[in-house]
């Protein structure tokens, strides 16, 4: 399978996980902003997981509107930088995460509404914000905590391509 089929396996994956246009719209974006950068990082021996929109938060830090792609070993977490807003892409290993746990981020001077949110530990402390608390929670971030915190394994997914 070829890097770019990865991608468009766990894009589609995220996808079907997902029951509102807005979220199904804005995978598709990210599909687009990321591909280069992210397929810079995907190998073709790589199995996918999901792909999810998010707001990316790093030990504290707003990076930005951005992507999580979960693969089999490690978990690829992506936002625009500086002033051309160029895509980046950094490389998380599975084998570094100690805890993911799913809440609420409550809004600072920054972020204006809480959001639902992932809060991954690791090496570096990642918060990925899923949708405000007004917005209905949508499964794929259910689905993306579940592989980042090995409560769910890549094997014991169905098959992309079948939604029977």
């Amino acid at each position: 399978m070829s890097a770019e089929d990865v991608l468009v396996n766990a894009a589609e994956r995220g996808w079907v996980a997902v029951d509102s246009e807005m979220e199904k719209s804005a995978i598709m974006d990210m599909v687009k902003v990321f591909k280069g950068a992210l397929l810079k990082e995907i190998r073709d021996d790589d199995v996918a997981g999901a792909l999810a929109a998010v707001l990316v938060i790093r030990d504290g830090d707003v990076l930005g509107t951005g992507v999580v792609v979960v693969l089999a070993d490690r978990a690829l977490i992506g936002w625009m930088k500086g002033l051309l807003k160029k895509p980046v892409v950094e490389a998380v290993p599975l084998a570094t995460i100690t805890e993911v746990t799913r809440g609420v981020k409550e809004p600072t001077r920054r972020i204006c509404n809480p959001n639902r949110a992932i809060f991954v530990r690791a090496a570096q402390d990642w918060e990925l914000l899923c949708a405000r608390t007004d917005i209905p929670d949508q499964p794929v971030y259910d689905l993306v905590a579940g592989l980042l915190g090995g409560t769910i394994k890549i094997s014991d997914l169905q098959p992309v391509g079948d939604h029977a």
